[in-house]
């Protein structure tokens, strides 16, 4: 009777074993690195939920992937401040900014903890030409430490702004890591390199 017992959950496991060898072998969905040295940020492997539009200056752009999806993602830095970059009072200057645009909601805030240390994302909508927008801004202290690094997405208000805050921090703030000061000689190393390869061919650090 103990046999019987144990051969069902045997092949039970072997069956899960052979699953899981068939998921092993299925190739990873493809991530891109994007670096921007001015910037002084690289995101380490940008999920396939969302595509590069530009990375020029010290800014990266992005767009959301899937169909019938729009929107539009800055990656950017604040001013340099003196004396701190107190988070709070960011966000509280955001919620402002919100609510005096027309029909502004200022919807509120959420705190993680994110790869740049404590990140505040906060969530508003208004009234634009085209309808009504949804705003989010995650704020965190950039690495330089007198600065803040901002990763604004705005898009049409709907029904999916969980979905989007998903994506955007799994596939875009939880990748994002400090870059080493741009080379003194007017090189650059702003790119944009599939599956964490640099575009010279070298492998890419990754984080």
């Amino acid at each position: 009777m103990r046999h019987l017992k144990v051969l069902p959950v045997l092949a039970l496991a072997l069956s899960t074993l052979s699953v899981g060898c068939k998921k092993a072998e299925e190739p990873p969905a493809p991530t891109v690195r994007v670096e921007n040295s001015q910037l002084g940020i690289a995101i380490a492997a940008l999920s396939s939920d969302f595509v590069v539009t530009s990375n020029e200056g010290a800014t990266i752009e992005l767009a959301p992937v899937g169909e019938g999806v729009t929107g539009q993602v800055s990656v950017v830095a604040g001013e340099a401040e003196v004396g701190g970059i107190n988070l709070v009072a960011v966000v509280k200057e955001h919620q402002a900014a919100i609510v005096e645009r027309p029909d502004g909601d200022y919807k509120g805030q959420t705190e993680y903890v994110s790869p740049m240390g404590t990140t505040f994302a906060s969530r508003g909508r208004y009234t634009a030409a085209g309808g009504t927008v949804e705003e989010r801004v995650v704020y965190m202290v950039h690495p330089w430490g007198d600065r803040t690094l901002q990763v604004i997405y705005t898009y049409p208000a709907a029904d999916d702004t969980q979905a989007r805050l998903d994506a955007l921090m799994s596939g875009v703030i939880g990748e994002l890591e400090e870059l080493p000061p741009a080379a003194e000689d007017g090189a650059t190393s702003d790119e944009v390199s599939s599956d964490g390869g640099s575009s010279d061919g070298e492998e890419a650090t990754g984080s």
